[in-house]
């Protein structure tokens, strides 16, 4: 099954994908509440 996406949609997926991650590894103790925010911001 070939799946089409639009470039917005695109960069939408990666985004949350980005954002998913962080959040994980936050919750793994691997980023601090500062380091999550950063990287949240730059991904916004």
């Amino acid at each position: 099954m070939d799946l089409l996406f639009t470039n917005a949609q695109k960069l939408d997926i990666k985004r949350v994908l980005k954002r998913g991650i962080y959040q994980e590894l936050h919750d793994r103790d691997y980023l601090s509440d500062t380091q999550l925010n950063e990287l949240i911001g730059r991904n916004a």
